[in-house]
């Protein structure tokens, strides 16, 4: 084992054990979630907004300047079903034009499915406890994913994602050119940087239940 990889092995255990000691009671996600969705240039105006924006009200959110444009192109959005103590992903009412998809890991890799969260027959069980997944098994293709939300253990404040330690997500997302949202709560937020390696892939933004994180990118 390399020490790069021993580094991030410890990193693991010390917020596997954080996030234990913290158990998940709620994720209230205000409305300013909503319109990451319906952004067509939010993308390039990351770099434009603060690096750091604690969350109001909803009404005040509404009125931040990337948050005006509505996205009237159909959309593909790449959710995740939560393990426990992850934080869940905002489940959005249907809209017309708007695709859901989830992952599907075979072989260690991923690949995203079209699924609705609220149908029982579209799920299965996955490869780990307590995880579900597609039942689904036609991929939608890569490249007409608009937006990823991404689950992780640690989150640095650059960006950088900690994942479990396969590699699955780093590999899909280095060939995806949509909008990647890091969710975690606030315990997985790192203050010093997280160890990366070449392959491992930055978001473009962070979210938490109390704040939206822009890395200074």
């Amino acid at each position: 084992m390399s020490s790069l990889s021993k580094e991030k092995a410890k990193v693991r255990k010390f917020f596997k054990q954080r996030i234990k000691a913290k158990p998940l009671t709620n994720s209230p996600f205000p409305d300013f979630i909503y319109s990451l969705i319906d952004l067509p240039n939010f993308k390039s105006g990351l770099k434009e907004s603060a690096p750091l924006k604690p969350f109001t009200s909803p009404a005040q959110e509404a009125k931040h300047k990337n948050s005006a444009r509505i996205k009237k192109n159909p959309t593909t959005i790449a959710s995740y079903w939560p393990l426990p103590n992850e934080l869940p992903p905002p489940f959005f009412a249907e809209k017309k034009g708007w695709q859901f998809v989830f992952p599907k890991t075979l072989n260690k890799e991923i690949t995203f499915v079209s699924a609705n969260p609220n149908k029982k027959q579209d799920w299965v069980k996955g490869p780990w406890p307590f995880s579900f997944e597609p039942a689904k098994t036609k991929a939608i293709e890569l490249s007409k994913i608009h937006l990823f939300f991404v689950p992780g253990l640690a989150f640095d404040r650059e960006g950088q994602r900690l994942g479990r330690g396969m590699g699955c997500y780093d590999r899909v997302l280095s060939k995806a050119k949509g909008l990647k949202i890091g969710l975690a709560r606030g315990c997985q937020i790192s203050l010093t940087p997280l160890p990366v390696a070449k392959h491992d892939v930055r978001m473009d933004a962070l979210l938490t239940e109390n704040f939206l994180l822009i890395p200074n990118i």
